[in-house]
């Protein structure tokens, strides 16, 4: 390792468009992920296996290259939320640019960033915090109770009146000692990405996102561009760079979740990574957004050149196949599906209760939308092995 060296954290199917980001740019990338099959491993030029967790295993990694005088470190990138802390410690340890600790700590601490935003006067839902062994009731029902810090929307529940609220609140207490009771809200969600170079706050992407009609709290279908207008644009790319900055972020990539009702929108949660790098990437014919951030990392002046240019014309999308219960996706089906016309990729976890993922290209939304109902419509599944030996 010789070159500029950048640490990316997490190597699954949907990473690779970023490791090769960074590749393109001329970085070299030492990957970490804890499964030792991981597929960017085949794709990045080193590889530790490294659970995102494991912090003294990330800042003993960090001791090593900092001791190694043929490596250059100069940036961390970790794609899910459970790894940004490991990142922004390791960033810390080896003085790279990266948001301060404690303010990825306010991210992924969906309490911290409610009381940051509602103190600096930034549209939340009402919500309510408890804390410790408190109880109590939410701001008005229909409501969510969520944990503070948790992955995947665990530990959230829907109530519709108060049946079940201890309940509820004591489910959400498995992942976090802070419990988020919020207001739920019914509308369309949006995911804002963007980047902050240099105390400047670039958008990058606006995702519509809609929640899946048969599992509650996760994502059916997401498609670049978001249908927005330019007022749209303009208030919701004002808003997120308002709550990043409120909670001290002012380096690198973000997304944001918010959601538009009646016309008005409102923050939900926001992280330091972008939000979908392989649909940009299938969009884009690369991850534009990544390739400018490293470039930058690595010291090239001309960063800026990988956002130049007219958008592109076409519309990416992914859709997700929910998991079922004591099956599994048949092979034939995913086979079927792609061949169809537009389908770009295909992720599956050919388990029991796996579920999957299928990306697919565009010239409008209308043409995506009709190509994921045909992709549906082929998806089989058939009993797990062992169930059908039982």
């Amino acid at each position: 390792m010789n070159r500029p060296l950048l640490i990316y954290i997490g190597g699954s199917f949907p990473q690779l468009a970023g490791i090769r980001a960074a590749l393109d740019v001329g970085l070299d990338v030492l990957l970490t992920d804890r499964s030792a099959d991981a597929p960017g491993a085949v794709v990045a030029p080193h590889f530790e296996r490294l659970d995102a967790t494991d912090e003294a295993g990330f800042l003993a990694l960090a001791e090593r290259l900092e001791s190694d005088p043929t490596v250059q470190p100069v940036g961390v990138y970790a794609l899910e939320d459970y790894a940004a802390v490991t990142a922004a410690r390791v960033a810390e340890r080896l003085s790279l640019t990266h948001p301060p600790v404690d303010a990825v700590v306010r991210s992924v601490s969906k309490h911290l960033a409610s009381i940051a935003w509602e103190q600096a006067g930034l549209p939340i839902p009402p919500t309510r915090v408890l804390s410790g062994d408190e109880v109590g009731e939410g701001p008005a029902y229909p409501l969510v109770v969520k944990p503070s810090r948790s992955w995947s929307s665990q530990g959230i529940t829907r109530l519709d009146d108060p049946a079940g609220l201890e309940l509820a609140i004591a489910h959400a207490r498995r992942f976090s000692d802070h419990v988020l009771l919020q207001s739920h809200l019914a509308g369309n969600v949006i995911n804002v990405d963007g980047l902050f170079v240099e105390d400047r706050f670039i958008v990058t992407g606006f995702f519509d996102r809609a929640n899946h009609r048969d599992v509650a709290f996760h994502t059916g279908r997401i498609y670049l561009p978001a249908e927005l207008s330019e007022a749209q644009r303009v208030s919701l790319a004002a808003c997120v760079e308002g709550a990043a900055r409120a909670i001290g972020i002012d380096a690198g990539p973000i997304t944001a979740d918010l959601i538009i009702v009646d016309e008005r929108h409102y923050l939900l949660e926001l992280s330091t990574h972008l939000h979908s790098v392989h649909q940009t990437a299938l969009r884009d014919g690369s991850c534009r957004p990544l390739q400018a951030w490293f470039a930058y990392l690595g010291g090239d002046d001309g960063w800026r050149r990988y956002l130049d240019g007219p958008p592109p014309t076409s519309h990416s999308g992914m859709h997700v196949i929910p998991p079922v219960q004591r099956a599994t996706v048949r092979p034939e089906s995913v086979e079927a599906v792609r061949g169809l016309p537009g389908i770009r990729d295909i992720d599956i976890r050919y388990r029991p209760g796996g579920s999957g993922v299928i990306w697919g290209v565009a010239e409008s939304r209308e043409a995506l939308v009709a190509l994921f109902d045909r992709a549906a419509e082929l998806i089989e599944f058939e009993p797990a092995r062992d169930e059908c030996e039982a």
